[in-house]
């Protein structure tokens, strides 16, 4: 009887047994080639025949991002093929970049523009408007440009590296242009003015920026590369931006005086008659503000206990997106689309024994498809037999695995490893742990007393190892910030109660947010973990600056009225540039606004009511030394 041959060059041409052998051939082999067949088959051709797999491999040198980009290219152009759909982990992270970056341009004209009209609004004169702007712009471009210099290349983090600088490197610029507006007089001169400017808030803002710039820098220590030059360029960025906001105010000051003149007599946002009602109302005598940040804390605590760590990226896309829409075709007419992959020597067998130990993996292919979640296997067993290759002894076997690419990527003689893959449909992060656990244990169970080495690694192990990587840049980050925060405040302040008063109205809101966090079940993973510490790091600045005016003023009613309007604008201004965050597609980026943005609102409601609570008993018990 004639055989039935598929083409070599065809994806499962390497099955080019004959299909219907000889009649002296025993039954059940054709029942399992057939099996096998069906097996890796349905893995390449859907149950309708309507749908078929590439598998494409590439070497190490090739650009992924390139590749991908090509190869849709391809397709699009051939007109031959109107529906394509492409899924792999690598696809997964293109894809997130592009989400997380495509939209960065907008957000930061849209911030540009809101901030500018906020600024209008506070200042009510276009020059004070634009200074802050000009100079964030300026600090930006100088930062994106030894980002690119040093070939940094744009991810789903590092996209927004110049919206942190907006937000954050205008609110020096507020505080110097606020005073300046405070002490402008025609009878005084432009140096005294400059002067008394600077005397409030040269201090305060150097040591906030440097605050500041140290808790991004503190993700540095991250072992995660977005995050660590997330971190590095916005803390580059900020620190530019102080430099940069001295020089063109105090330029600008000089050169076109009556620019900052002009205006000088119209109303502006104030806040001393609300301070002075608040200082004389039951609110700042009341037991009842103690009380009820305890009893925030402690359901905070509460929260923080149910954070989990999420990286399961499908879970970044909303549910529209294309990405989901693809891989549940895949899922739905393949079998298998998240491979986990078993790596396992054979240093320690003799090349004869080869064909034998790749019959057990064989067996171990069939032990492990009894498992539930579990797809079906793959290995060069579910190859090699279609050739003959059982019948060779093992060096002429690496032989003919040498002579084949497909065969090579199940077997690699240099390294004495053998490669089987285990499909599964998508599971989390936190499945795929326990799945590589349940493949351990029948691993050992199979070989019993003497398993060969292996390790099982594959994309959806990468992405929960990052579980761990992400919890540890958390801890981290958040540490050092708290200590340099905590070091700072002791430095200007000293070892006192008044530092205790500076540390906590920054500690606290971190602990609030965290704990909504977890309440409402958001998840820590790439964006959200940089809440904490980009909180902590931008809301000591309205500290610093608060307890800075009472030493001066020796009075914390007197510290209020002269700093609490700056700190309303630039909590104002920070909060609204990272709410635009939320417009964002990519879920990270879009909680990264949210929490950030409540955290800063938190930190100075705790400014505003907290210290000064805590610093009015404090003296009434005579344990503030004067400053």
């Amino acid at each position: 009887m004639n055989t039935i041959r598929i083409p070599i060059q065809s994806p499962f041409g390497i099955l080019s047994r004959p299909l219907i052998p000889s009649r002296d051939i025993n039954p059940l082999t054709v029942e399992n080639q057939i099996d096998r067949f069906d097996k890796i088959l349905n893995n390449i051709i859907s149950a309708d025949r309507k749908a078929t797999v590439f598998h494409i491999y590439q070497t190490p040198e090739i650009n992924q991002d390139s590749l991908y980009s090509k190869l849709k290219n391809i397709i699009r152009t051939s007109g031959e093929v109107t529906n394509f759909h492409f899924y792999s982990g690598k696809v997964l992270s293109i894809e997130a970049t592009k989400l997380a970056t495509s939209q960065s341009g907008t957000f930061l004209f849209l911030s540009l523009s809101i901030i500018f009209v906020i600024l209008i609004l506070i200042f009510r004169n276009i020059v004070f408007a634009i200074i802050p702007l000009i100079t964030s712009i300026l600090s930006i471009v100088t930062t994106l440009g030894i980002f690119a210099a040093n070939g940094g290349s744009i991810d789903m983090l590092s996209g927004i590296i110049p919206l942190v600088i907006l937000v954050t490197s205008s609110t020096f610029s507020i505080h110097f242009l606020s005073r300046i507006k405070h002490f402008y007089n025609p009878n005084i001169t432009r140096s005294q003015i400059l002067e008394s400017s600077l005397q409030e808030v040269f201090l305060p803002g150097l040591l906030s920026n440097i605050t500041t710039s140290l808790a991004l820098m503190s993700f540095a220590f991250s072992s995660i590369e977005p995050i660590r030059i997330f971190g590095i360029y916005c803390a580059l960025g900020i620190s530019i931006s102080f430099v940069v906001s001295c020089i063109l105010i105090i330029i600008f000051f000089n050169t076109f005086p009556k620019w900052f003149s002009s205006t000088a007599n119209l109303s502006q946002f104030s806040t001393e008659r609300w301070i002075t009602i608040y200082m004389r109302s039951k609110i700042i005598k009341s037991p009842g503000t103690l009380i009820f940040v305890a009893l925030m804390t402690i359901i905070s605590i509460y929260g923080i206990s149910l954070l989990t760590i999420e990286t399961d990226v499908f879970r970044f896309f909303k549910s529209d997106h294309k990405v989901i829409e693809d891989k549940e075709i895949v899922e739905s007419r393949f079998t298998g689309t998240q491979p986990l992959e078993v790596i396992i020597s054979t240093k320690h067998f003799e090349k004869d024994s080869l064909p034998e130990f790749i019959n057990e993996i064989g067996a171990l292919e069939e032990y492990l498809e009894t498992m539930p979640k579990i797809q079906y296997c793959l290995s060069i067993f579910d190859f090699y037999h279609e050739f003959g290759f059982d019948l060779l002894p093992g060096s002429n076997l690496i032989k003919m695995i040498k002579s084949s690419d497909y065969l090579e990527r199940f077997y690699a003689e240099e390294n004495e490893q053998l490669r089987l893959i285990v499909n599964t449909n998508f599971i989390s992060n936190q499945e795929s742990r326990m799945l590589a656990e349940e493949i351990t244990l029948k691993i050992n169970s199979f070989f019993k007393d003497d398993p060969p080495e292996y390790f099982i690694t594959g994309v959806s192990m990468l992405y929960a190892g990052l579980n761990t990587k992400i919890l540890e840049s958390q801890m981290t980050s958040l540490g050092f910030s708290f200590f340099i925060i905590s070091m700072v405040i002791i430095l200007i302040f000293g070892i006192n109660n008044i530092s205790l008063t500076g540390i906590l109205p920054n500690v606290l809101p971190v602990v609030n947010t965290l704990g909504i966090m977890g309440l409402i079940g958001v998840n820590l993973d790439v964006g959200t973990v940089l809440v904490a510490s980009i909180s902590l790091g931008v809301s000591v600045d309205d500290t610093i600056y608060l307890l800075h005016a009472y030493r001066r003023k020796g009075n914390i009613g007197l510290a209020l009225k002269q700093v609490s309007s700056a700190l309303i604008k630039t909590t104002f201004v920070i909060c609204i540039g990272f709410l635009i965050m939320i417009f964002s597609n990519y879920k990270p980026i879009y909680y990264l606004g949210i929490f950030v943005a409540m955290n800063i609102f938190m930190a100075l409601l705790y400014d505003l009511i907290l210290v000064p609570w805590i610093v009015i008993r404090l003296k009434k018990k005579n344990k503030i030394q004067a400053l």
